[in-house]
């Protein structure tokens, strides 16, 4: 059997938490300490249910940690200072070829 490594929502504390999004655009954070390689400006807005938006300001690369342990790059990760939570975006993990399941860890 090949070896698989998994992404996983963790919840060791609030900069370890993920919210995996199918309807994002990009991935997303709101804790700009996360980011490594990121550059600074004024990057489109990211809109909300109630037709409100929040800037986005910088966008870089962060780390996640899979469920075995395996550190995985998210590239062009977006920074909003206003977001609550970190949010992944699963299609384009999904167009990077990672392998994405959702389910009981039995």
């Amino acid at each position: 059997m090949k070896n698989v490594d998994t992404l996983i929502c963790s919840l060791d504390s609030l900069f370890d938490l993920w919210v995996m999004n199918s309807c994002a655009s990009f991935h997303y954070t709101p804790f700009l300490k996360l980011l490594s390689n990121y550059i600074s400006g004024k990057f489109r807005n990211f809109y909300l249910a109630n037709e409100k938006y929040l800037d986005i300001v910088e966008r870089g690369d962060t780390d996640i940690r899979t469920s075995n342990g395996i550190l995985r790059t998210l590239h062009n990760m977006k920074h909003i200072p206003a977001l609550k939570d970190n949010l992944v975006y699963v299609e384009q993990l999904d167009d990077k070829r990672h392998y994405i399941t959702f389910g009981n860890r039995t």
